[in-house]
C-alpha cells in the first residue's frame, strides 16, 4: 500500500496542486481512499484525472473508490479543495 499526504486549501482559495498517485503501463485496476487527518474535520472536493482519460471525475470526500485505467503508459493525478477550513488529506493507494 502506498500512502501519500496532500493539502486541501480552505474554501475560497481554489484547488490544491495536482499530486501523482499512481503510474502504470497496461490495463490495471487499483483502490484508493481519501480521508482527512486534520484535527478539525471538513468534507472536501476530490478531482481525479485518471490515467488515459481526458475528462476528470469529481467526488466529495472522505471517500474510498476503485479505478480501472486504460491500457496505456499513464499517471493518475488528484487534487483537493476543502468545503470549510484547510485539510491535510491522507491518500491510500492499493493494487
Amino acid at each position: 500500500m502506498k500512502i501519500i499526504k496532500a493539502w486541501a486549501p480552505p474554501v475560497g482559495l481554489g484547488w490544491g496542486k495536482w499530486i501523482d498517485i499512481y503510474e502504470h503501463t497496461a490495463l490495471v485496476g487499483f483502490k484508493v481512499s481519501f480521508n482527512s487527518e486534520s484535527k478539525v474535520k471538513s468534507t472536501f472536493d476530490v478531482e481525479i484525472l485518471e490515467g488515459g482519460h481526458i475528462m476528470s471525475k469529481k467526488y466529495i470526500g472522505p471517500i474510498s473508490t476503485q479505478f480501472i485505467s486504460k491500457n496505456c503508459m499513464c499517471k493518475t493525478k488528484v487534487r483537493f479543495k476543502s468545503h470549510t477550513i484547510g485539510q491535510m488529506i491522507i491518500i491510500k493507494v492499493k493494487d
